[in-house]
């Protein structure tokens, strides 16, 4: 994630630093050219000013012009001849080079008059005049020419690095615009699976799922962590279940001895009457022995069923009851142990859903043994299947226990919460059956009030009347 933040940051900073060198290389062609101009202006400037002057002395000619004068306006005629040249050269007025020729001629002519009045030869002010307005007109029209330039030049100066700026401001607003939206984008995933991963769901993250291609070394590592977790969860599971199974052995331990000590009276009433009884008899005893091992083989059998390490889940299409009934198989020596009475309420319709069996039956034997030890001095324990929702299936262990506080309820799925005594709890079994709930689609809710009992809901979604009709005809098969 950040390797693409950096690289993303580091293309827009290339482009601002581009745009600042362009507007700059810009800013600083539309000074010289500006300089140019106006080097240019002030040129056409004197060469008025030097045809006024001219003109500033024309006007003695109505009157006795001085020989003084005379030389003057020669002095500045040879000025405007000189000028001539560089106004020529300017780019600004290269279009009018016609009417600089035919300036040239109105020049030499004004000069030719000039010359002939300090020569003592009289010259006409009229026509004077009228070359005289001739070359003002030309001046007038080369300086508004070059104020038009001047004006252009200016105007460029102001509005290209404006623009490049205008344009360089938005294109770095979309591009940071873009950049927020990405990298908001990003932080909604990871707060999204974040989420997920602390609900138990440890799915790895696909690519192609999220969309998010641009940052693939973030979904590496929550893949990586989403790995490292599973696999403490399922050591955790495991050791929730080895607890279970400690439990159960010392009510087993009883439904164990029964058919034990029925096998040993047996077979010592065999061993003492040997000889004595009639063929039938000794069958018939023998039988017995074979069905009391069957029935403690049975009981052992379903506590290694349990307490066996399965590794990863393996779901497929179970039936609620059934887990219900073999859980309750399980347990029923607590029940007893404890004085609890048991009330069950079983739907006469299968509920089907897709499930690791297990995991369910681990958290129903972790939701009765809480249940039957917030029960000590006996109570009521009621496991029922309802219908709270069309599309779930829900399970409801109740007991008639001491009940919680809602500050209690909030931290129940702590992990290592417990209001147990030390020693007698790890604050690990909700949690577990929490993450195992979640690991189903499922959720789990509680309700409880001190001195009043709790009820755990836990719920599933039910699996299409297709699919469960298609399990049934192929258990019917079978």
């Amino acid at each position: 994630m950040m390797e693409g933040l950096r690289k993303k940051l580091i293309v827009v900073c290339g482009l601002a630093a581009i745009s600042l060198v362009i507007q700059l290389a810009a800013y600083i062609y539309g000074t010289y050219e500006f300089q140019d101009d106006f080097t240019n202006l002030q040129e056409i400037h004197t060469f008025m000013e030097n045809v006024l002057e001219l003109r500033r002395y024309e006007k003695n000619f109505v009157y006795e012009i001085a020989p003084g004068d005379l030389n003057e306006m020669l002095v500045f005629i040879d000025k405007l001849q000189t000028g001539l040249e560089s106004v020529r050269q300017s780019s600004v007025v290269g279009k009018y080079e016609d009417d600089i020729d035919q300036f040239q001629k109105y020049l030499s002519t004004y000069k030719q008059y000039t010359l002939d009045a300090k020569n003592g030869h009289e010259v006409d002010p009229d026509i004077m005049r009228e070359y005289g307005q001739k070359l003002l007109l030309f001046s007038k029209k080369v300086l508004a020419q070059n104020q038009v330039y001047i004006h252009r030049s200016l105007k460029k100066i102001l509005v290209v690095p404006a623009t490049v700026m205008f344009l360089f401001s938005g294109g770095l607003i979309v591009a940071l615009l873009f950049l927020t939206i990405a990298t908001l984008k990003q932080i909604k995933f990871v707060t999204s699976t974040t989420r997920r991963i602390a609900q138990g769901d440890f799915r790895p993250v696909s690519p192609s799922e999220t969309g998010y291609h641009t940052y693939p070394m973030i979904i590496k590592a929550f893949n990586r962590m989403i790995k490292e977790l599973d696999y403490r969860h399922e050591q955790i599971v495991q050791s929730r279940k080895l607890a279970a199974v400690g439990i159960l052995a010392s009510g087993i331990a009883h439904e164990v001895n029964n058919p034990l000590n029925n096998i040993s009276l047996t077979a010592e009433a065999l061993l003492e009457e040997k000889g004595l009884l009639s063929p039938e008899d000794e069958k018939e005893m023998i039988l017995d022995i074979i069905s009391e091992v069957s029935r403690a083989s049975k009981v052992v059998n379903n506590l290694l069923d349990f307490s066996r390490a399965h590794g990863k889940m393996f779901f497929e299409q179970v039936e609620v009851t059934t887990i219900l009934r073999t859980t309750l198989k399980l347990i029923r020596n607590q029940i007893m142990i404890a004085k609890v009475t048991l009330k069950t309420v079983f739907p006469d319709q299968e509920c089907w859903i897709k499930g690791d069996v297990d995991s369910l039956k681990q958290v129903f034997i972790n939701l009765c043994l809480n249940a039957i030890q917030a029960m000590p001095s006996g109570g009521t324990l009621s496991l029922s299947v309802v219908d709270r929702q069309e599309d779930m299936v829900t399970i409801e262990v109740e007991d008639t226990g001491a009940g919680m506080s809602p500050e209690v309820i909030e931290k129940i799925f702590v992990p290592f919460y417990t209001t147990k005594s030390t020693g007698q709890g790890t604050g690990l079994g909700l949690s577990v059956v929490y993450g195992i709930v979640q690991k189903h689609r499922g959720f789990i809710e509680v309700s409880s009030n001190v001195e009043q009992g709790t009820t755990f809901a836990v719920s599933f979604p039910r699996l299409p009347q297709s699919e469960s009709e298609e399990k049934e005809s192929i258990n019917d098969a079978a």
